[in-house]
């Protein structure tokens, strides 16, 4: 067996090590089950080393190197299959293993989008569990398969025995439902394991709660729940890290997932802890998930959940709500151009978490968390790609609070408000066009921007619908207006100070860094970000009604 580590975080509980690198033909068996062998229609044909050694593609680089290409053919029978398995004598214990991976590319001759594998466990006393899982065709991918007992089952027809991972005999890829009368291709990269196997160097130390996905993968799991395993319809496809590269140097995750609608079918990415985490140490306030989804106003769309130490589980939920982004810069290829920010807010006492009544009762406690999971819900119907680039704890506490003054103009009236970290919530009335609500208070300049989330029930196409505005020592009075042509939120960055200079932009052109700066920092251009003294947001001509509003504004362009 191969255990090589690879993408590992020693501080990290959860580590990625590589099973098997399928790199040369004897790394694994190949081997087929053709039901009606006299025939000898479904089985392996041409074997070889293949690879992956030239490409600019950053989606593809996880899988350059060395891999094994097989074709295969299938006749006109039922059930029949081929499969790679682990050689003879290669026993397992996978008792610390959470979950495996298989790094492929099919390439069936099919119209069907997906293709059927088995991951398939034999035990040490005969028996045989199975796990099904779908992957895509014709792309090159990672699919994830949770190690643990209920996401198998015994094969009937074989021998009875224990679900035992500590006693693994060996493990099976089988390429299952394979389209009749036809050749296949198949590309095998790796097979890869993801468990606790090493040790906490301190067990009374807190683990790092957070995870770039630029840097892989290897400290989440991928986990699903489908409440009808019988159909198997909500599951991760697959997953592709995208790598920071000199000419694209943004990296992200992009994991894609199917389901047919079932309700509380959920996917999701969980962390876990050896020790525990502590969000108390810090000082931060918020966890932030930098995520690209479906729009789903469901205000439960999207579910981070925290487990204490004590068994007890607590989440808020959010709506995956950004309907427009504004301030992101053309040339540039960092999260602004593809993911938003979702926040959780932090309370030492647990304001804005309620406690799943489905778990233990247990104690709100910031110090010691075992664990972590962001949950995808109200899934809808067929393929969809979620995108991720980091999921962490920051410091930002939102401008907008309980001491700014808060003004309305005409019939416009500010009714019910709430505040946290992210801002106000607030029930709004007003009569139409001419009315206005703001929101104003003093500032002792700006370190290089603002975020502005505007989050609105209403839609309001005009060009001014919001408008935020800068005064400076002089009196002078700058604004960027916009408008909002969607319900649900805007995230809208403000920039008092030229951004750096696009990676790769031309420094030759006459002019390019001024022609740079003008196109970031829009009507802002040339303001001295030192010398601003207040700040305002305006709500302009809401429309006749009452409706529901989040406001929030922070210091920094995040």
């Amino acid at each position: 067996m191969t255990s090589s580590l690879v993408l590992a975080l020693p501080s990290q509980a959860t580590t990625l090590k590589a099973l098997k690198y399928i790199d040369s033909t004897n790394t694994v068996q190949f081997l087929q089950n053709d039901w009606n062998p006299a025939d000898g229609d479904t089985h392996w044909e041409a074997i070889g080393v293949d690879g992956m050694w030239v490409g600019t593609d950053p989606y593809l680089l996880d899988f350059f190197g060395a891999n094994v290409a097989g074709s295969f053919s299938v006749g006109d029978d039922p059930w029949e299959i081929v499969s790679i398995k682990s050689l003879a004598g290669e026993q397992l214990d996978l008792r610390q293993t959470q979950e495996m991976q298989l790094v492929a590319r099919p390439l069936y001759v099919t119209s069907n989008p997906f293709v059927s594998v088995v991951l398939r466990l034999t035990m040490q006393d005969g028996s045989i569990w199975d796990q099904p899982k779908v992957l895509a065709n014709n792309v090159w991918q990672t699919g994830a398969f949770p190690i643990k007992e209920d996401a198998f089952a015994r094969a009937q027809w074989g021998p009875e025995g224990m679900f035992d991972l500590g006693k693994v005999a060996s493990w099976e890829v089988i390429l299952a439902d394979l389209p009749p009368n036809n050749n296949h291709h198949i590309n095998f990269r790796a097979v890869y394991m993801k468990g606790n196997y090493d040790a906490p160097q301190d067990k009374n130390a807190a683990e790092p709660f957070g995870v770039n996905f630029f840097n892989g993968d290897g400290s989440i799991l991928f986990r699903h729940a489908d409440w009808n395993p019988a159909d198997g319809d909500t599951d991760w496809l697959y997953h592709i890290r995208k790598q920071p590269t000199s000419y694209d140097p943004y990296g992200f995750l992009k994991a894609v997932y199917r389901s047919e609608g079932d309700p509380w079918e959920t996917v999701s990415l969980r962390k876990e802890a050896q020790t525990y985490f502590d969000l108390t140490a810090n000082g931060n306030n918020q966890i932030v998930a930098l995520v690209n989804a479906d729009l789903n106003l469901d205000p439960n769309a999207l579910i981070m959940s925290l487990t204490m130490e004590d068994g007890s589980i607590w989440q808020q939920g959010r709506p995956l709500d950004v309907v427009r982004e504004s301030g992101s810069l053309m040339n540039y290829a960092d999260d602004r151009n593809l993911v938003s920010p979702y926040r959780f807010p932090l309370a030492p006492d647990g304001k804005g978490w309620t406690m799943a009544a489905w778990g233990p009762t247990g104690r709100f406690d910031l110090s010691r968390i075992k664990a972590w999971e962001l949950f995808f819900n109200n899934l809808g119907q067929g393929e969809h790609a979620v995108f991720l680039g980091s999921i962490d704890t920051i410091v930002a506490t939102s401008l907008v609070r309980a001491a700014n003054t808060f003004g309305t103009t005409g019939q416009a009236r500010w009714l019910e408000r709430s505040f946290s970290s992210d801002g106000v919530i607030a029930d709004i009335s007003s009569a139409g066009v001419g009315d206005r609500l703001s929101i104003a208070a003093p500032i002792d300049g700006s370190g290089g921007g603002f975020t502005l989330e505007v989050t609105n029930s209403y839609v309001n196409p005009s060009p001014d619908a919001v408008v935020f505005m800068l005064t400076t020592k002089d009196g002078k009075i700058w604004q960027q207006a916009y408008s909002l042509p969607k319900a649900g939120r805007s995230v809208l960055w403000i920039y008092t100070t030229c951004p750096s200079v696009p990676p790769g932009t031309p420094g030759t052109r006459p002019n390019a860094y001024i022609d740079h700066c003008q196109v970031a920092m829009g009507p802002l251009y040339g303001i001295n970000p030192a010398d601003i003294t207040n700040w305002e947001i305006t709500l302009n001509s809401p429309p006749a009604g009452e409706h529901k509003i989040r406001v929030n504004l922070l210091s920094t362009v995040n």
